[in-house]
């Protein structure tokens, strides 16, 4: 990506409408930073603002402003700072097309490409659960993770090894839970990393310590998620967003 042409820049937009309600906000201040997707509010709060599109649709009707629309907004922008704000807009666009063409490119890979998980050696007993996230009644309870982890911590320790409550230079094994992500990106990833990688379940498995948590259950969600990626498999042309 070029170089960022923006690190924060502030506006007073006389009228900003809000498509959603037809709302006009009077006198509106905002702030942009370069390093997020979001318009702050100087008056307090902040809006994710999505730019799928900018479209500039010409003068008002007093012919003192420019209007420039997003798919949430319509800014009426003073003549004197309409280049200024287009560099934002049209930066913020970039990032977010160029962030869904890398996603494209992940789901490509990961429906392209196949891996197998590493076998759990001593290494096991340095290591950490990644994505430690998508827990749902479909799999079971956040109380369960959490006793997995208690006794996973102490059969590190008793072996000599070190269970790390996330990603650090000690670990060698990483574990992943969420079901989301059991895919060849993520694994490859953190193998690059030098970690070998397992899941959650397999865990259970080699320390029997399968009545703590439903493998059953996880599997079966496991499963019905890698169909649905399959069935919704990403065929949209980036190239061919409006700009």
């Amino acid at each position: 990506m070029n170089e960022v042409p923006y690190t924060k820049e502030k506006f007073t937009f006389d009228y900003l409408r809000v498509k959603e309600t037809d709302e006009t906000i009077l006198s509106a201040e905002v702030e942009f930073e370069s390093k997020n997707q979001y318009m702050n509010n100087m008056s307090g709060g902040k809006f994710y603002l999505d730019v799928f599109y900018i479209r500039e649709l010409g003068l008002s009707r007093d012919g003192k402003y420019q209007r420039i629309a997003t798919p949430q907004y319509e800014f009426f922008v003073s003549p004197e700072d309409v280049e200024r704000f287009l560099i934002v807009l049209k930066h913020r666009q970039k990032v977010k097309h160029e962030a869904k063409a890398k996603m494209k490119e992940r789901e490509i890979l990961n429906q392209t490409h196949t891996f197998e998980y590493d076998a759990i050696d001593d290494d096991i007993y340095y290591c950490f659960i990644a994505y430690k996230s998508g827990m749902c009644d479909a799999i079971g309870k956040w109380a369960q993770f959490f006793k997995v982890e208690e006794v996973l911590r102490a059969e590190c320790e008793k072996n000599g090894g070190k269970y790390l409550k996330k990603e650090g230079k000690t670990a060698k094994f990483a574990i992943l839970f969420n079901p989301g992500y059991r895919v060849y990106s993520v694994v490859a990833d953190l193998r690059e990393k030098g970690l070998k990688v397992t899941t959650f379940e397999a865990i259970l498995r080699h320390f029997n310590w399968t009545k703590m948590f439903s493998i059953e259950q996880l599997e079966k969600h496991i499963a019905k998620i890698e169909e649905y990626a399959k069935k919704s498999a990403v065929s949209e042309d980036v190239s061919s967003i409006d700009e």
